[in-house]
């Protein structure tokens, strides 16, 4: 995991962003995971269009059978700032983590969500819901991101708004509020947190 973490200043992202062709003067939200139902994809669209106003992009990144639905939908709403980008290879991907500001994962249903240490060790605050474990585990509302309900695109909305009327010194101090809390995250404690969850998991289903 050492390796990977990174936090990187505006400037830095204004020249990643120059490399990816991605907007300069905006917020840019990413959200990576299946363009599928369980992980919200189409809260975000929604989210989109209560914001196209605002000086924002969405990037989302992966595969998928509902991208095809996706699209139509941001079409059907005439969004220009909110994009649906086939899968990234590992070193794209950190490209993509380290040009945006801000990590949307907000997911229907997960065990736990890699998403959410990938982005944290990339540096990023992570907005995701409470069916996230590892949101539960990992994130802090107002220190290194939002928990937000699930299936709530008023609420995620409202979340994001909040994020984007932040300072880049401020996104950057949750920024490294996520470096520090992944880097105390250990292959160990991961491994304890998984059995954790598989136990309950376990009693749910007795």
């Amino acid at each position: 995991m050492g390796k990977n973490l990174k936090n990187i200043k505006k400037d830095e992202k204004m020249k990643l962003r120059k490399e990816l062709k991605l907007c300069q003067s905006k917020r840019i939200f990413i959200c990576v995971g299946n363009y599928i139902e369980r992980k919200g994809y189409d809260l975000i669209i929604k989210a989109a269009n209560e914001l196209k106003e605002e000086s924002i992009e969405f990037i989302n990144i992966g595969w998928g059978n509902k991208k095809e639905e996706y699209q139509k939908l941001i079409e059907e709403y005439g969004l220009k700032n909110i994009s649906l980008e086939d899968f990234k290879d590992k070193e794209n991907l950190k490209k993509y983590y380290d040009s945006a500001d801000v990590c949307l994962f907000p997911t229907r249903e997960d065990i736990w969500g890699l998403v959410v240490n990938e982005a944290m060790a990339r540096g990023l605050p992570v907005i995701t819901t409470d069916s996230c474990n590892a949101g539960l585990e990992l994130v802090e509302n107002n220190k290194n991101g939002e928990i937000i309900k699930t299936n709530s695109y008023g609420e995620l909305t409202k979340a994001i708004k909040k994020y984007l009327n932040k300072s880049d010194e401020e996104l950057y101090q949750q920024g490294e509020e996520s470096i520090k809390r992944i880097k105390e995250y250990t292959i160990e404690n991961i491994a304890k947190s998984h059995i954790t969850v598989l136990n309950q998991l376990y009693k749910e289903n007795k």
